[in-house]
């Protein structure tokens, strides 16, 4: 990271979101795509993502709202991230053993909730990889955060380095469209997540436990509302 960025790396995570839209397009793209190590925090070696990209269609990726700034601090505490392949053959998840063989040391995993727990204070959802279900069941706000302009997200693929935003037009929810606040995903939603020049579709929708929804919408809206728009 070039010195004139340095000063945004002790930023907390709330004033990182309100001061990353005073800046110019150009420099948030500056501090966003330098020097991406996201992928080297859950995995110690690339053979599961190389073989994760012969199955169909597959193309793994990290979601979720603070990615950028993981960038800037250098370390995952507290962060969570899900991890998707939309592996349309549905065979990826028969590698498991795979998988979980080139995971970074220090984890531990939690079977009834899908989530993966290092010892950074990373915490990765791999409900799709491991189920093999085309909707990634998430606790959405988690994932996502509401802003004055939308709901939002960042992404970042294993074959394109390059951390992106996700903006409500983006975010397709399930017979609402764009999803203006957290309440239009309350269905699922379609992603439309850009990889390599082109735009690939994802589906996610709000992780239940004992038939219960577990999405908070009041929670979601009074603690995830950014004031910038």
């Amino acid at each position: 990271m070039g010195p004139r960025y340095k000063l945004l790396e002790g930023l907390p995570r709330e004033l990182w979101f309100h001061f990353k839209n005073l800046l110019h397009p150009a420099d948030v793209e500056n501090v966003l795509n330098t020097d991406p190590k996201i992928w080297n925090y859950v995995f110690k070696d690339e053979s599961w993502l190389k073989l994760a990209l012969t199955f169909d269609r597959c193309s793994p990726v990290l979601l979720g709202y603070n990615l950028g700034w993981l960038r800037l601090r250098g370390k995952p505490q507290k962060l969570y991230v899900a991890l998707l392949a939309r592996d349309y053959s549905g065979d990826l998840r028969w590698k498991k053993s795979e998988f979980f063989a080139a995971l970074q040391d220090g984890w531990e995993y939690d079977e009834s909730h899908h989530e993966i727990h290092f010892s950074s204070g990373l915490t990765v959802n791999v409900y799709e990889v491991l189920t093999g279900d085309d909707e990634a069941r998430l606790p959405l706000e988690k994932i996502f955060i509401n802003k004055k302009g939308g709901v939002y997200s960042e992404y970042c693929f294993y074959m394109d380095k390059g951390l992106r935003e996700l903006e409500p037009s983006q975010i397709l929810g399930h017979g609402s469209g764009p999803a203006c606040k957290g309440r239009d995903m309350k269905n699922g939603c379609k992603l439309l997540l850009l990889d390599r020049g082109e735009f690939r579709e994802y589906f996610v929708a709000p992780w239940c436990e004992n038939r219960r929804v577990k999405w908070i919408l009041g929670v979601f809206s009074r603690n995830k509302v950014e004031t910038s728009g």
